[in-house]
């Protein structure tokens, strides 16, 4: 928010987006000296986040999250998607519509965490690579899951909290840990950037990234 006198030279309503905020309203208003002001109430943009939640690839829904996300949309001010269907589906529709909705495509966020990091640093690959125009603007990473090679002893306390196995790797764990390794083919050296993020030879042109 920003502070001037009645007569003081100041934007009209509409507004700025220079600094990534819009003026939406004045008020006026005498401060205890007497003097007339004028308060001018500024909000972000029109942004929206893609919203991706956690669940080991196995387990979570909307629904589960929906506490959280509403918490993020009511502190940010954001306008926030959770979607249902598999990627990279989400981000292409809510690129491809954003005019629709009077979105913004150049202030895409996305923003994850655990498993939904994989896919939300998967996306951000995949508009590099696909040369989205224009791409993510911001990643936000939260406690992500991103590499194949982290390992645990079957015989750590924490072995048994694992129900879910992230390719032969990330839980080696029960039979899950296999199905994971045999979907990706078996091997860790052919796994893809795509399913294992930190695989990636170079993070050159990718969206500004927050963990």
């Amino acid at each position: 928010m920003s502070f001037t006198t009645s007569n003081s030279h100041h934007e009209p309503a509409g507004g700025s987006s220079k600094h990534g905020i819009v003026h939406r309203k004045e008020l006026s208003y005498t401060f205890a000296d007497g003097t007339d002001l004028i308060l001018h109430r500024f909000e972000p943009l029109y942004t929206p986040v893609l919203y991706i939640h956690g669940g080991g690839f196995l387990s979570g829904s909307v629904e589960r999250f929906t506490p959280d996300i509403a918490r993020y949309a009511i502190a940010t001010g954001l306008t926030f998607y959770a979607p249902e269907a598999p990627f990279p589906k989400p981000l292409e529709d809510l690129h491809g519509h954003a005019g629709e909705e009077g979105i913004d495509r150049r202030c895409i966020t996305v923003m994850s965490h655990s498993v939904g990091d994989n896919l939300g640093a998967t996306a951000a690959l995949m508009a590099r690579e696909r040369d989205l125009s224009p791409g993510i603007e911001r990643l936000v990473l939260v406690y992500p899951m991103l590499d194949d090679r982290t390992r645990i002893a079957r015989d750590s306390p924490l072995a048994k909290h694992l129900t879910c196995a992230y390719l032969d790797g990330y839980a080696r764990h029960g039979e899950l840990d296999t199905k994971a390794a045999s979907s990706m083919g078996g091997s860790r050296k052919a796994v893809s950037q795509y399913a294992a993020p930190t695989r990636v030879t170079g993070v050159s042109g990718l969206a500004k990234t927050h963990t």
